[in-house]
This record gives structure tokens, sequence and C-alpha cells, in this order.
């Protein structure tokens, strides 16, 4: 195992004090067998395709909002967990890049079809609302008082979506490894009474929320006050393998760590300082200083800002030059080939490796660096920005440990790893 390791955090079972104390959960990829979401239906290209498309969607929320929320269309890695003592078993999207945890509750006024049932808080004895004067109330987004004087929350989106609920206290139990589960874990949450989605899925395909994971108040790390938590995203080729997130004072983390930075209008996500891009052995861009990027678990793509995204496109150009240049079926990326990504591995592709201030680093293999989206077509998993930043999303996290080291705000990324293993 490379560099020093931090000693393995230990699942611990069945009581509110042990998840104070820490423990892990499991995540699932979206279109994995082990999905309730998997369509067996969708061709591998299918799949990929539908990435593009939801990274798109997330993109045009970055484009008008410097915190944005991850609507449930758009997330790939899923924690599943039930609320209640009458339990409600819920699949939501695990998100670095947004702080609230929120899902569909009755009674809907409008709730979007799920694959799950609709959580019922008054079937749950444990189920316990905010009213106004609550000081957790200020930290909800768009928080009001509705007419029953509880503390209401609003999220909106770019396309019209939304959701509006009330602020609810409930009793979570996480699945962890070896179907090991972490009982009484007592979370406020936004219960979604209200919710309207462009994107869903008319068949009941539906994820019913988000789990946030960011650095603010009501995120999941921070009401469980963790001074720590890491995760090591399997990629494609592992999708039927559930990946795992740690929390607690000690997760498996290792590497070099960089700082986080609280960058104007992103204070509540996960901000680093990129101070070089090399391909192979090749360096691409040099930045000493250092720019601002942030890490989001909740976008498929990568999104790198023109000063960013033109030096690297060109250098991978130079990198492909045996192969030979193809469109994008549905024309969502600038960069393809007619390959697999099979050969671009056999024909030894550098890797892509984004440095940061301090020493870490991810390394982007060619599996993650490009998809397959159609019969022998590959596009690269970067996309040219929109609105003004750069997010590292979950494919270019894909096989490293990343570990937010929450009470030194610093985040350790181990480079090339085999999740597996984690």
């Amino acid at each position: 195992m490379p560099g020093t390791v931090l000693i393995c955090l230990i699942l611990f079972i069945s009581t509110t004090n042990a998840a104070n104390a820490g423990f892990s959960f499991t995540l699932i990829h979206r279109d994995s067998p082990l999905s309730p979401f998997h369509n067996p239906n969708l061709t591998h290209h299918d799949l990929n395709q539908a990435k593009f498309d939801r990274s798109i969607a997330r993109a045009h929320a970055l484009s008008v909002a410097l915190t944005p929320q991850l609507s449930p269309e758009q997330g790939e890695y899923l924690v599943r967990f039930v609320v209640g003592d009458i339990p409600f078993t819920v699949h939501a999207i695990l998100d670095t890049g947004s702080s609230f945890i929120w899902f569909q509750c009755q009674p809907c006024q409008k709730c979007y079809p799920q694959k799950d049932p609709i959580y019922d808080p008054s079937k749950s004895y444990t189920s316990k609302s905010f009213d106004c004067t609550n000081s957790t109330c200020n930290f909800t987004p768009g928080h009001s008082c509705s007419a029953n004087n509880e503390c209401a929350y609003h999220l909106a989106y770019l396309d019209g979506s939304f959701s509006d609920g009330v602020l609810m206290q409930e009793e979570f139990v996480f699945e962890g490894p070896d179907s090991a589960t972490v009982k009484g874990v007592k979370l406020a949450f936004g219960c979604g009474r209200n919710n309207v989605f462009k994107g869903f899925s008319t068949d009941g395909g539906n994820l019913a929320g988000v789990m946030g994971m960011g650095r603010g108040q009501l995120s999941l790390a921070s009401q469980l006050a963790q001074p720590a938590f890491a995760y090591c995203l399997l990629g494609e080729a592992d999708k039927s393998t559930m990946s795992r997130v740690q929390l607690g004072s000690r997760p498996r983390m290792w590497g070099n760590s960089t700082a986080i930075v609280r960058a104007r209008g992103r204070e509540s996500q996960y901000s680093v300082l990129l101070n070089g891009v090399s391909l192979g052995a090749m360096r691409v861009i040099n930045i000493p200083t250092g720019q601002v990027v942030s890490l989001d678990s909740g976008a498929s793509m990568t999104f790198l800002e023109l000063s960013l995204f033109g030096p690297v496109i060109e250098a991978v150009r130079g990198a492909m030059k045996g192969f030979e240049v193809a469109r994008d079926p549905r024309g969502l990326s600038e960069l393809c080939y007619s390959a697999t990504t099979k050969e671009l591995v056999q024909a030894g592709l550098p890797v892509l490796e984004l440095g940061f201030v301090g020493g870490s680093r991810l390394e982007v293999k060619a599996e993650s660096l490009f998809l397959e989206v159609a019969e022998r077509r590959v596009c690269i998993t970067l996309i040219r920005s929109s609105f003004g930043q750069s997010i590292i999303g979950n494919i270019a996290q894909q096989n490293n440990v990343v570990g937010y080291d929450l009470a030194n705000d610093r985040i350790y990324m181990s480079g090339a790893y085999d999740c597996k293993l984690y």
C-alpha cells in the first residue's frame, strides 16, 4: 500500500453512539446490476451517453448558481438507507457538491414517480419536525416559515425544477460492507412535499433525493461532526461491486495532502488549488500559485475552464495521433475517436495527472479519460466549462482514494489505486 496508511476504520453497529464514533457505508453505481435502477435493456453505450446527458444537466445548473444543488436524475453513485421505525428504503445520490439531505415525503402536494415507496413521517414514531424558532432552520436552503410554523425549505433549478418541503429529523439506518448496518443515526433532512423535476423518468425509475456531503451545516458529515471521511470509487469495469465510504477519526487515506480553500461563492464546496497537469512525462500546464478547482462526487464529467481545457485537449490530441478522429453521435463531447477503451489501454495512452499544491494528485487512466458512447467510438470525459468554474467529477476520481480531513481542512489523494482493495 502506498505511502503512510492511517489505520483502517472499524465498522460499528447498531447504536447512535456508534455513528458518532464513525462507520462505513456502501455506494452503488446507478447502472450496476445491484442498483434498483439497473435497466438490462440498455447497452454499455447507452449508459455512457446518459452520463454525458446528466453532466450537461449539471452544467446548466452550475451556470446560474455558484452553490448549486444536485437534482436526483443527475448523479452516478447512490447511497441506500432506511428511515423510520416502520422502515422506508431510500436511494439517494451521494453529493460532495451540496450540503443538504432531502428526499420525497408524504403527504405529497406533488411528487414525481420514484422507485422506492415514498416515506411517510406520520407512520413513524421517531420522526420530528422543526419549528421556525429552531436555530437549525437558519441553515436550510431558501428557508421560510410555513402556515403551521414549520421550518420550510425551497430548492430551485435552472430548468424550472424545484423541491419544496419542511425540515424534519428522523432515525437513519445505513448499509455497511458485508450487509452490516449502522442504526439509530439521527439526522435533520428536507422532507420534500412539492417536487417537480423536468428530467425524471415516467416509468418511476427515479431516485428519491440527495445525500449532501458538502461543508455546510446540514450535510451528513457536518451533522455527525465527523473529523474525516474518505472513499474510493470503483470504475465502470467494477460496477457490479459496491464502493465504500468511511467516516470517523481514522478512515483509510494516504498520499500527500492539499489545503481546502474557501473560494468566494463556493464556501460549502471542497475547493483546492490545482498547480499542474501532466500527460505521462509531458508537463501540460504549470500554475505555481495554483488555480481553484472543486471536487464534486455528484458530477460525472470534469469541467475545465478554458485556460485549462484548451491545453489539455491539445495534449491529448497529440497523444492520439494513431487514432482516427470521429464525432460524438449526440454532439456532447468535443474530442472523440474511432476506437475502444481497450484499444487505448493496449496502445499505452499516457495517464493524465492532476497535481495540487502540496503534492496531492489524481491519476486519470485511459478508461476514465474516455468513455465508449457507440460501437468503436470513444469520447473524452472532459468538458469545456461554460460557468467560469473547474469541477473535477467522479469519473476522474475513480480508482483514486480521496480523503477529506475536515478537522484540518485538507484533502488527501492517493494517486492510482485498485478500489476493489479498499
